[in-house]
Formats: C-alpha cells, structure tokens, sequence
C-alpha cells in the first residue's frame, strides 16, 4: 500500500482502531497488497502461514479477528494496524488515513475475491491436531502452539529411529532433561526429528535433522536449544555444559552419566555457527540457574576450539537477579582491559585479535611486547616459528594485535586465552570477578562426543563378539592379538601441503571408517615441513561376525577409500577377497601410471559428484541435480575430459548453488559433500595433464 499524502483528518478515537480491526482481515490484505504467498492453512481456517522473501508470518484469529506474529521476530506481531504501520513505516495517525482510504475504496472485499481466485497452497507438513483444536490464550504458549502447528512439530517425540541410529538409547531419550525438547516433525512423507531453539519469548526456531539432512529455520539466529535440567525440571542446576549440537549434548549426557546419575547438568547448544544474540541468551540462562561451573564443549577441532576461546571472552560469572523477560535490562558489568576475538585465519590458519584498553599508549606498548615475548617462543618441532603477531592499531587509549597460527598450535592459542582471562580477571572488582576453576574445557577424544560414543559402542560390539567367540575374554580389542572374526587393515594417506596434525584428506576418510562401523586401532602422522609431504598411518579392523548390510557399508567404502589419489590400502587377499564377495566388487586391477591414477581419479569424482546430487535433490534443487549425475555418468562412460564448456559451467554452477545451502555447509562453510566434489575435480584433472604431456613426450620420442 502506498502512504497517503494528504486528506481531511478525522477523529482519532479508539472505536476507529477497533473498527479497522473488525472489517479488515489481515490475509486477503497481505497477499492482495504486500506480495505475501500462503504456503499453508489449517483445514478450518484457524491459521494461515504466509511466506515472502524468507519471512515467515502466522496469521490465526482472536477474539474473531486476525492476528498474526513474525516466526522470526517476536517483537512483529499484533493486529492489522501494527501490520501496516510496521510494513509501511508509518506513525499512527498515518496508519489511521492508510486504513480510512482502503476501507472507503472497498479494498477488503476487493483482496477477498482476488484471495478466492488464488489456489489451495499445497500442504507439506502436517496442519493441526484436528479442525476444532483451539489455541491457548497464554501469549507465549500460543506462540509456541502455532509455531508448532504451521510447521508440522508434533507435542511429542512420536518416532526415535533418527536418535536411535546416532547410537543414543532410549534410557537417554527419554530422560527428563530432553522431555519437550525434542520433537518430531512431519516435512512431506518424511518425519524429521526436530531440536527446538528458545529465546524469552518461547519458541523462536527449530531445527531439523534425518539421514542426510539437515536444515534450520531460516532467519536470524534468536534462539538456542536448551535442555531441563538432568534432575528434573525446576532442581537447581550444578553445571551448564555449552556444545554445538543438541545430538553432542545428548551423546556427552549418555557417557558422561547414564541415566542421570551424575550432577544436575543443564545442556545448552548453538546449533551452529554461534551470533551475539546467542552469546547473551545463554549469559541469561548462566546468571538465572547460578551454576558452579560452565563446561565447554564444542568441537574437537579448529572451528570448535575458536567458540570456545571467545566463549571465554564472552562468558561472566553468574550476575544476580537478571529477568529474563523479552527486552529486560540485565546489570552493568565491567569488561576489564582486555578483550579478544578468534576467528579463521584461512584454511590451516586462525587469527587471534587482541584488544587492549590503556590509558597510556606506552602501556599498550608494554602490552605488545609481553605478548611477542609470548609467541615468540612457541615453536614447532625443528624448531620452526609457531605464529606470529602484526600490532594492527595503537593508540593512546587502545592497542590492537593480531596474533595467526597454524591450527596444529590452537593448544598454544588456549594458553595464552586463559593467561589474559586471568589477567582480565585479576583487574575486574572483586564482586565480578570469575571464580578460579568456573570455566572448564572438556574436549572430546575424537571430532565430538556422538563420534566418542559411537566409538565406544563399536568397542562394546566387538569386545562381546570377541568373547561369545570364546576369545581373550576381559581383553579390549587394542590389547588383544588378532582373533579369526576380526579383520585387519591398515591405511596409508598420502598429502601434498600439509604442514599439520589433524583435518585434511586423512581426518575426512578417518571419519568415513567410523561411520561405517571401522574401529580405528591406532593413528600416526608425519610431517615433511620442507616439502609439505603429510604422511597418515590408520590401523583399524571390523568384525567377520558384523551384520552382512554393515560389513557390505565397509567394504563398499573401502572400495571407494582405496582409490582415492594418495591411499594405499594394505589387508590380505583372503581378507579382501571374501568382503568383496558381499558386493561383487571386482577387485582392483594394477595398470599403468599414471593412467591408473587417472582411471582411479575419475571414479573419485564420480562418486563425488553422485553423492553432492542426491544431496542437492533432497534440498529440492532437481535440476541441478541431474546435471551433476550426467556429468558423473559421461566422466566414466563418454570419457569427457577435461570438462569444459557446458559441462564445465554445469558443475561450477552447481557447485556454486550448494555452497550456499544451509543443509550442506558445515559451521558456515562449504560442506563435506561440496569439498569432495572441488577436490576430486582438481585431483582429476591434475592426472589428467600428466597423462597429457607424458603423452606428447612418447610421441616426441617415437619421431
């Protein structure tokens, strides 16, 4: 609607606001004059959901009029006035002649008719428990009730094959710490298992996990996902564990203490890359529960060892008496001289900005040179410089240093983090001050705690294998020598610029034997700093006795594992022959290099590409798919090399599409399944070139 201009006022009296609000319903307003779309109704009408460039909108009736709230900001909600006031940015005497000038040209009826002209809105997730279910009057539970309804989360947790296949029992699911904070979700014929995030005002998000899939609502991230307490709702709460995933939170509660028999724990998550908003809301729930300890527990690697070194910039002790009403005012606390913010660096690299607050600048001087005298003498193993610092501003009142090392030295980033906090600390007034031991880092032995415990539950399956085979019963598996059911295996990877420990090629395809139910025996890594040759040796074994569809999931991996560029897998024929039998795989053919390698190359990227197109499908993203899967047929088939052309934009432009897909990134950054696919086309093509010019000195040679 356009603002008016002019025109006689009338008389602002309340009766015309609650004449507006009686005569003019809010849907056939949106759809008919602000460009909204219904993409879903309840069968009776209670509710509609409109949708437009991203924002959510949930129309529903009270008191026989429309009302509706933004899914997104719970400051967006109210009644038609505070629709157009708030979307044409007008006062509200100017809101008063916008209304007057659509009610005197019949606009009402006039969208109504438009509305009935429009199709149903195809329905993808499930509408309301039924047509006469009614809604609280509870702002905040109405809010949430139709927040679940319109996005099809059920009141309950009604299927657990999800939780359960992630190796979480049901001892653990159904504990009160997790009860109404896991949901089931109906999104077209599949049920997703649904994580709500919370903020003051309820429900603010959700997010969405099942085989292969993953989303979050889109919108600003306002909310983080909150357990009860492990004693029940309401006890008072010992300590807050902080992760990155409730599926991590759930997996650290199962390990650490089964059944609730430890502490009571309080389970906080960001489900993601973490904002500001989130930092403060879980400040709130810190200073309202009092905890005695902060646990943090995010990822055991790069990007999880960054949230946790700002998460100790971030955090205070718990403050008294903070409301956590919407838009309450939480107490002044002092943030002490020093500050810090980590972040990525680059790809191997993370950068540490440190701020210090001076009222001299020589103090800033003095500052920075006890920080260089720090860094300096961090040092690699032959004794190669570890970081190194860049002063980026100094001043009279603030000095500013940037300190960058290899993700390898992130234990050194730790330690220097928990020396400033205590410098930090030391200046801060008594009464603000963190207690010693409050913040505590409790990383996992592997990339996260659902990895640790399906590692111990592989370990239990093999260890009561092992002694209902009768073999060296009270004997772990890595204590005990080879048994006829176990099969053993090692793997070489091979890496070109990797001058540090962990991630790469060899963490991806470590990860990928876990999931296919591999126990990993024994890891060890060398690294050339001079070429930049990375060396990866991983011992690891399954059981003969495993279930034929899990040892058919190995051996298929196997498979794909050993022909990627670098990998050498050494097992026994025996061993080799009898795992390929379960999938007809043909057994590897030794060829001429490098054709080989290209020939081995080629089926990386195959695969590669296969699995980034069925992810795109399952994102609804169909064409681009398909052309990904003839790209991935005509490599091996038509032997279309190099790629180029319409092939070649086919896949930069798929590749370019995924890459901003939620479900597929990891921590706001491409995911597995795109790397895979950028790093078998490089690889590829690289072979390729090989076979090229050693083709033409043959030839040269041969004239």
């Amino acid at each position: 609607m356009n603002s008016p201009t002019g025109g006689r006022p009338r008389p602002n009296d309340d009766s015309e606001l609650e004449r507006f609000k009686d005569q003019i319903p809010i849907v056939p307003l949106a759809t008919g004059r602000y460009g909204y779309d219904i993409t879903d109704k309840a069968r009776n009408d209670s509710w509609h959901k409109l949708e437009k460039g991203g924002e959510i909108l949930i129309v529903s009736k009270k008191d026989g009029r429309d009302v509706y709230m933004n899914a997104h900001d719970t400051k967006d909600s109210g009644s038609v006035v505070d629709f157009v006031k708030t979307r044409d940015g007008l006062n509200l005497g100017q809101t008063r002649q916008q209304l007057r000038q659509y009610l005197g040209e019949g606009g009402p009826e006039q969208d109504r008719q438009q509305l009935a002209l429009r199709p149903e809105p195809t329905r993808t997730r499930q509408a309301e428990r039924g047509p006469d279910a009614s809604l609280p009057e509870d702002p905040r539970e109405r809010r949430d009730e139709l927040l679940k309804r319109t996005l099809g989360v059920q009141p309950a947790l009604t299927d657990k094959s999800y939780l359960r296949e992630r190796g979480l029992s049901d001892e653990t699911i159904n504990a009160p710490a997790f009860q109404g904070r896991v949901f089931t979700g109906q999104n077209g014929p599949h049920k997703n298992t649904v994580f709500p995030l919370l903020n003051e005002g309820g429900f603010s998000s959700y997010e969405e996990r099942n085989h292969n899939f993953k989303s979050q609502m889109p919108g600003p991230r306002d909310g983080i996902w909150v357990s009860h307490p492990t004693q029940g709702k309401g006890s008072a709460v010992e300590r807050i564990v902080i992760g990155e995933s409730p599926i991590d939170a759930m997996s650290k509660y199962q390990l650490e203490q089964p059944g609730g028999s430890g502490p009571s724990t309080m389970y906080i998550t960001s489900s993601g890359t973490v904002s500001q908003r989130q930092v403060e809301l879980m400040q709130k729930v810190i200073d309202r529960q009092q905890p005695k300890e902060v646990v943090l527990a995010n990822d055991n690697d790069a990007a999880g060892v960054r949230f946790n070194l700002n998460y100790m910039n971030d955090f205070r002790a718990p403050r008294q008496n903070v409301a956590l009403e919407t838009g309450s005012e939480t107490p002044e606390q002092q943030r002490g001289n020093v500050t810090w913010r980590a972040q990525r660096g680059g790809e191997y690299h993370t950068d540490l900005k440190v701020t210090f607050e001076t009222e001299r600048q020589r103090e800033g001087r003095a500052a920075v040179a006890s920080l260089q005298e720090k860094v300096d003498g961090w040092r690699k193993e032959g004794g190669e410089q570890a970081a190194s610092l860049e002063v980026v501003r100094m001043g009279s009142d603030q000095t500013v240093a940037r300190v960058t090392v290899t993700n390898d030295q992130l234990p050194q980033l730790r330690g220097l983090v928990q020396e400033l906090h205590a410098q930090r600390e030391a200046g801060m007034p008594e009464a603000q001050r963190t207690p010693p031991g409050f913040f505590k880092w409790e990383a996992a032995l592997s990339k996260d705690y659902n990895q640790d415990l399906t590692d111990q539950q592989t370990e239990q399956r093999m260890q009561r294998a092992r002694e209902q085979a009768g073999f060296d019963k009270g004997v772990t598996a890595q204590q005990a020598s080879v048994s006829p059911i176990e099969r053993p295996l090692m793997l070489e990877i091979v890496e070109q610029g990797q001058r540090q420990n962990g991630g790469g090629a060899a963490g991806q395809i470590e990860q990928d034997l876990r999931k296919a139910g591999l126990s990993i025996l024994d890891r060890k890594q060398e690294i050339d700093q001079a070429s930049g040759v990375r060396t990866t040796h991983l011992q690891a074994q399954y059981l003969v006795t495993d279930p034929d569809p899990q040892r058919k999931a190995i051996s298929t991996q196997l498979e794909i594992i050993s022909r990627a560029p670098g990998v050498t897998l050494t097992e026994t024929e025996a061993h080799a022959q009898e795992r390929r039998q379960l999938t007809n795989a043909p057994a590897v053919k030794p060829v001429e290099l490098p054709e080989r390698q290209l020939a081995e190359s080629k089926a990386v990227f195959s695969a590669a590409t296969k699995e980034l197109s069925k992810g795109l499908e399952e994102q609804g993203i169909p064409l681009q798919a398909a052309r990904l899967s003839e790209i991935s047929r005509n490599v091996l088939e038509r032997d279309i090399m190099p790629l180029r052309g319409l092939d070649r934009e086919n896949l930069n432009g798929a590749i370019a599409i995924a890459e901003k897909l939620p479900a597929l990134q990891e921590k706001g950054q491409p995911g597995p399944l795109v790397l895979a696919v950028q790093q078998a086309d490089k690889s590829m093509h690289e072979r390729y070139q090989t076979v090229q010019e050693l083709g033409e000195v043959v030839c040269s040679e041969a004239l």
